[in-house]
């Protein structure tokens, strides 16, 4: 475990049993650090155990965009030699959604030889597509169901897979010209759009939502649900950003009201996003919170700056993630494309860690296991994300964050916080006055301006 000098935990490192090696790799900035070890032998007796701190070499031994190309192409045959007859994968649960990660992962490299495997999952969708107007005679199930592209029934996480087909339709309709495809889109996108909790929510669906209600701006799992969390509001906002960038129209509202949940979840007590309003923490939910703001505010809000912060300080890890929300591989999908916006230092950083842990733990098959709570979706599941993370790293990313330049890393760089940090640590510890820290502040300012 490594605590701060106030004796706080940091981050604590339990993935392997009695016998086997740990690696953690963790950011800290300059200070004093405790390191406490809990070896467990029989009753009542300590194991031996062996620790070393060293400054890592990761960074150093990056893989060439060659090697990242040759993992993605295994990952593809894999898909492709598991994709089932009807065009999607086989999965413990969430079939369309795992279906719509994998159309994804083959939309992203252009390679003439999944083409097909990618028009199958399409053909996948196509076949599931439920048109509007197919409830005349029950207006409830034609604003819950009308325009999805995963079926008609109610099940529980309806929007999280709604949502991943829209985007990966929405991606697929635009690389492919497909005009049936692009229309699908649409329905689907209107249907996303009226389940969000806001006060234009129809009656239908339980709305409208008001403003001042704990819901208001996210999706739920179901589109009549009145509440949010963080989790599908990310996928839902995403999607819906995906098909404004292919140049269908979306109300400048969403993104308004879908900030106000947003920022709701931002937990002050441990400067990262929420899974709900004043709930728990969790790397997955911090990343899906700091991507997203990305996306709606750019890189100017202090709350996604710490929420930033927390992710460059935890580095990809095979043996901790698990235990942080038990879904490493859908942590860092988000992660990746929020250190992938905001650029610089941060996804040099980050790529530098998740590109050799991916290659390192890909099968010879081509796949990724599954790891934690992940096992229950599966191994298509799985591989897809890592597909998704490699080609970001390859240099493909998807058209919804080409082209963006939010400028995050220079204002205020990194080093310049850390600075910072170091400034309030010692005058705690001093005793220094507050008009001496500011002073100190400003010196500091004055040396970093001209950078």
């Amino acid at each position: 475990a490594v605590h701060d000098r106030r004796g706080r935990p940091l981050v604590i490192l339990d993935g392997q049993g009695p016998g086997k090696p740990e690696q953690l790799i963790r950011r800290l900035g300059r200070g004093t650090y405790r390191l406490g070890v809990f070896a467990k032998g029989g009753p009542g007796t300590a194991a031996p155990y062996t620790l070393r701190v060293e400054r890592t070499t990761l960074t150093e031994r990056e893989p060439s965009r060659e090697e990242i190309r040759a993992a993605v192409r295994r990952g593809l045959a894999w898909l492709a030699a598991n994709q089932e007859e009807d065009g999607s994968w086989e999965a413990g649960l969430g079939v369309p959604g795992v279906t719509g990660l994998a159309l994804m992962a083959f939309s992203g490299e252009d390679l003439d030889e999944f083409r097909g495997n990618a028009d199958r999952a399409a053909a996948f969708f196509k076949s599931s597509f439920v048109r509007p107007g197919s409830f005349p005679r029950s207006e409830t199930r034609e604003a819950a169901f009308g325009g999805s592209l995963v079926g008609s029934s109610p099940r529980a996480h309806f929007l999280y897979e709604q949502a991943i087909a829209v985007l990966a339709l929405a991606e697929y309709a635009h690389a492919r010209k497909d005009g049936e495809a692009r229309g699908m889109v649409e329905a689907g996108l209107k249907l996303l759009l009226r389940s969000q909790n806001t006060p234009a929510k129809p009656k239908s669906l339980r709305g409208p939502v008001p403003e001042k209600a704990k819901g208001h701006g996210g999706w739920r799992y179901r589109p009549e649900e009145p509440a949010s969390d963080l989790s599908v509001s990310g996928w839902c906002l995403i999607a819906v950003i995906a098909a404004g960038e292919a140049g269908f129209s979306v109300p400048e509202r969403v993104r308004r009201d879908y900030m106000a949940f947003c920022r709701r979840c931002f937990s002050e007590e441990d400067g990262a996003y929420a899974y709900l309003p004043g709930g728990r923490v969790t790397n997955t939910t911090n990343a899906v919170g700091v991507l997203t703001t990305l996306l709606c505010e750019g890189g100017d809000c202090p709350m996604m700056r710490r929420g930033l912060r927390r992710i460059r300080n935890e580095f990809p890890n095979w043996e901790v993630e698990g235990r942080r929300g038990g879904y490493p591989f859908y942590y860092w999908y988000y992660a990746s494309r929020a250190m992938y916006v905001a650029g610089g230092d941060y996804w040099k950083q980050w790529q530098g860690a998740i590109a050799p842990l991916l290659l390192e733990h890909q099968k010879e098959d081509g796949s990724w296991d599954a790891a934690q709570r992940e096992e229950k979706v599966g191994r298509a599941y799985v591989t897809s994300l890592a597909v998704l993370i490699l080609e970001l790293c390859g240099g493909h990313p998807p058209a919804y964050l080409k082209g963006l330049d939010l400028k995050v890393e220079t204002y205020p760089c990194p080093r310049f916080v850390e600075d910072i940090e170091e400034l309030v640590d010692r005058a705690a510890r001093d005793g220094r006055s507050k008009e001496d820290l500011i002073r100190a502040i400003r010196d500091l300012l004055d040396r970093y301006h001209g950078e």
